[in-house]
């Protein structure tokens, strides 16, 4: 239902931990301070766009004169144009994530995947004929390209020694359960 989930998750997981936060609290009847920002890191995986992180721009189709070319068939068409421009809008919740995210102090990331995956056309798969390559090989020759950016990899290094941390931690502070989960 959303082409950025983001957000979406970001209140799923801030609504359970604070939930069962309260739930804990009750049941024992404690005195607990509230409960830190459950998240700490999100990575926002895109299927294609542009980086930049400039506010998206203002859905602008011109202003329908009431004339006898005008009909009802046109104007439903635009509304339903404009609906899809605000609907697949992923910028606005990239720009609120990265707002929320700052003033909270934790790290979000988006990757979205690069403006060639953004004009890729889905219902359009084609197979390799001669030398021209697959749709398949097409995606994965551009996330590679977009991946090798020095950012994305220093981003990509971050994340990972991000999770080593807190897999680290949580072994040290309940270690047998961890292990079951990972098969030692």
């Amino acid at each position: 239902m959303y082409n950025n989930p983001a957000e979406e998750a970001y209140f799923e997981v801030k609504h359970k931990e604070e939930y069962y936060y309260k739930q804990y609290v009750k049941k024992r009847f404690l005195r607990l301070p509230a409960p830190r920002n459950p998240v700490q890191l999100l990575l926002s995986i895109g299927t294609g766009g542009d980086d930049s992180n400039a506010p998206p721009n203002a859905i602008s189709a011109p202003v329908q004169q009431r004339t006898k070319t005008w009909n009802f068939i046109t104007h439903i068409r635009q509304m339903g144009d404009r609906l899809t421009k605000e609907v697949t809008n992923t910028k606005r919740v990239d720009e609120s994530m990265r707002k929320r995210s700052g003033k909270k102090g934790w790290r979000y990331v988006r990757w979205s995947g690069g403006t060639e995956l953004e004009n890729l056309e889905l219902d359009k798969w084609k197979d390799k004929k001669g030398n021209k390559p697959s749709t398949q090989e097409s995606i994965e020759k551009w996330i590679n390209t977009y991946m090798s950016d020095s950012a994305r990899s220093d981003e990509l290094d971050e994340i990972a020694e991000f999770l080593v941390r807190v897999r680290r931690r949580r072994t040290q502070f309940d270690g047998e359960r961890w292990k079951r989960w990972i098969g030692v």
